[in-house]
């Protein structure tokens, strides 16, 4: 399913830039975890070889400007489903259209809170009491990092200093996932570098057994004779010979 966010997510908090698409990929998790094992989220999903993919489409638009376009122009069936959820058919694959400022409150929070005008006190509240409730979820800091980003002012007024230990929970959070993955990419260097030293030693052990076996054999000794000096078996000898 194509998912288009037709919202103002794409502005900036002053002069900051502000990365909406790892925070959208993750609410979009967030509120769709109830039928999970349904799904496959892919991010950034290739439509073919070339450099072309589905990210997350913003559009700014008039109200109802992309809606009135497929239902007048492009005739297709847009349904209704919710408050700011239209499905379209009528194209090759289905297409679900997100409109955040349309959306519900209580049902989509996570991404009606995609903006960098969140002014509701409560809303404010209810991200940093979902989120506390699942810290162990990455999906969740992820989001709450661009959302508390862009709207600094208000999380600041309303929580206080909880907005300080939530920033150094997220950056300890950080911090410990690149330590953990940079723990795991040097063990793995460290044990491909022992493979390659015991291969490089085996083959040199290999190498100098060859040798001296054909100086054996070129002594005209036979093979009872040359497992017997370098002690071991006659099976062992012949598939170098």
């Amino acid at each position: 399913m194509h998912i288009n966010d037709l919202s103002d997510c794409n502005r900036t908090a002053g002069k900051s830039v502000i990365y909406w698409h790892p925070a959208f990929y993750a609410n979009i998790q967030i509120e769709l975890k109830d039928e999970a094992d349904k799904l496959t989220f892919e991010n950034e999903h290739h439509l073919s070889k070339k450099p072309m993919q589905i990210d997350v489409l913003i559009i700014k638009k008039e109200k109802a400007g992309l809606i009135r376009h497929l239902r007048t122009v492009k005739k297709y069936d847009v349904e209704k489903v919710e408050d700011g959820i239209y499905n379209v058919k009528g194209d090759v694959f289905s297409i679900q259209i997100l409109v955040t400022r349309e959306l519900s409150e209580k049902e989509n929070l996570w991404l009606k809170s995609l903006t960098n005008n969140l002014k509701e006190p409560e809303n404010v509240r209810q991200l940093i009491e979902d989120y506390q409730k699942n810290q162990e979820n990455d999906l969740y800091s992820s989001a709450l990092e661009a959302i508390m980003h862009a709207n600094q002012k208000v999380f600041q007024k309303e929580v206080n200093g909880m907005v300080d230990d939530i920033i150094m929970e997220i950056v300890q959070e950080k911090f410990d996932r690149k330590l953990k993955e940079e723990t795991e990419k040097a063990v793995k260097e460290a044990v491909e570098k022992e493979r390659e030293a015991v291969k490089k030693a085996e083959a040199a052990r290999l190498a100098d057994r060859i040798t001296l076996i054909w100086k054996k054999c070129a002594k005209n000794k036979p093979l009872s004779v040359i497992a017997e000096e370098l002690e071991t078996e006659s099976d062992e000898v012949l598939p170098i010979l």
